[in-house]
């Protein structure tokens, strides 16, 4: 969602992000100015190391395009990391039920099923 917001930059989460390595977000920015300033602060910055900009300045349907695009391998991956204790490393099984339900839902709607 933009929120009002109409510039629209998509980014992949990168190898630092683990398990969510390959994932695509988009989010928008008021302009392209705003998205620069933020891009150039100390959380820009910081949240850069996490996540590259893949495209900037598209459309709602290109951000939905991409989001689409991800393998299913990585939400899958994405959804067992997220279900992983990370101080124990063990997969917490009541956990991996919600996060499978979610990850289902978000991969039949990113497939237009939904």
């Amino acid at each position: 969602m933009t929120n009002g917001n109409e510039y629209l930059v998509a980014f992949k989460r990168t190898e630092a992000t683990g398990g969510y390595r390959g994932i695509i977000t988009w989010t928008g920015w008021p302009s392209k100015a705003e998205f620069d300033a933020w891009r150039g602060s100390p959380d820009g910055k910081e949240a850069l190391k996490m996540e590259e900009v893949l495209e900037e300045g598209i459309t709602k349907e290109r951000a939905l395009e991409l989001v689409r695009s991800v393998p299913i391998e990585c939400r899958i991956t994405a959804a067992m990391e997220e279900a992983t204790d990370p101080e124990t490393g063990k997969l917490n099984r009541e956990r991996m039920h919600f996060v499978a339900q979610k990850t289902s839902w978000v991969i039949l709607h990113s497939l237009g099923l939904m």
